[in-house]
């Protein structure tokens, strides 16, 4: 049986967001634009299936998600 990776944190990086919008557009409740004009994951709580969309909708794969293995 496979064990099952836990997400512990997601990541917006600041050097590579280029302030698209793309996971703040489809996941308002998790991520938010920052004064700096980038994304940042905002939400008190981690929502993988959110978390996962908006990592493939960055047209620059600035968000990454972290495993605990």
């Amino acid at each position: 049986m496979a064990e099952q990776r836990k997400l512990i944190r997601v990541v917006v990086d600041g050097h590579l967001c280029v302030g698209a919008g793309m996971c703040v557009a489809s996941h308002p409740e998790f991520f938010a634009m920052q004064p700096d004009g980038h994304a940042a994951y905002v939400a008190g709580t981690l929502n993988e299936a959110a978390a996962l969309e908006a990592e493939e909708l960055c047209p620059v794969s600035a968000i990454q998600l972290i495993y605990q293995d």
